[in-house]
């Protein structure tokens, strides 16, 4: 059984759907609470079916049903099934902190090696404070072709972040297995607060909590990057197995990092 196998199966059976937002950027959806993911979708060029099972038959459906979309090979399916799963995680025994995923990054990766798998806004602003920093990007449907590029550049890594996107084109686990050594945060969205994630070596989790969900889906309905979606908390977890300093707002002095405001 593989990492998302098994993240599936500590979700709640019984919570049905009760609403579902698919997007330009993000899916929304309600069961037992909020979950969010990022939107891909295969090239409407390609050989396989880009549209998503059940359509206009989702609402009622059992959300663990739903969850398990996110095995899909369709990537619009796999976004679909990584909100609905996000929607049924409990995150009961989580101590959550408001600290920008970018923020810990630039604390651990000054003067190291750093490797970011994923497309974020805060990279060019890491440049001048890490010893070396390797972007791998790809499409999603790139999936393989990225874990190859990324696997040299992890073994060197002593800070890896990776998207938790990586869920839905289901390289994750791979991507994980290529960093031992390095300290590793998974972040954005699609990312879910599971306590399995410390079991594959991910050392921090930042992803997002719905607070208000009417201001959020007016974002999200409207076409709104993750990043300009109102009525959403940025969430931080760590593993307490792991972590070494003690994380709080006076680490990151606003007037030390003010030249860093926005990441």
């Amino acid at each position: 059984m593989g990492l998302l196998e098994e993240i599936i199966e500590t979700l709640p059976a019984g919570p049905r759907i009760e609403e579902v937002y698919i997007c330009a950027f993000d899916i929304a959806v309600k069961s037992l609470d909020w979950g969010l993911s990022s939107s891909f979708r295969d090239p409407c060029s390609g050989s396989s079916p880009a549209w998503v099972r059940r359509s206009g038959e989702l609402i009622g459906m059992e959300a663990r049903e739903l969850a398990r979309y996110a095995l899909s090979d369709r990537l619009l399916e796999a976004s679909l099934g990584m909100a609905a799963l996000n929607s049924l995680i409990d995150v009961s025994g989580f101590t959550f902190q408001e600290i920008n995923a970018a923020r810990i990054v630039l604390d651990r990766g000054r003067g190291k090696n750093v490797v970011i798998v994923g497309d974020f806004p805060f990279l060019h602003k890491l440049r001048s404070e890490v010893r070396n920093l390797w972007v791998v990007s790809r499409e999603p449907w790139e999936g393989q072709e990225g874990v190859a590029e990324a696997r040299d550049l992890l073994a060197r890594a002593d800070v890896a972040a990776i998207t938790g996107s990586s869920f839905i084109n289901h390289t994750t686990e791979e991507l994980l297995s290529y960093c031992p050594q390095a300290y590793t945060i998974m972040l954005g969205p699609s990312t879910p607060f599971s306590p399995i994630l410390f079991k594959y070596g991910v050392d921090v989790i930042s992803g997002a909590r719905v607070e208000d969900p009417e201001l959020a889906l007016k974002y999200i309905c409207q076409g709104a990057s993750f990043r300009q979606i109102k009525g959403v908390n940025r969430a931080t977890a760590f593993n307490t197995e792991t972590v070494d300093i003690p994380y709080s707002k006076r680490l990151f002095n606003h007037e030390e990092h003010k030249v860093h405001e926005g990441i």
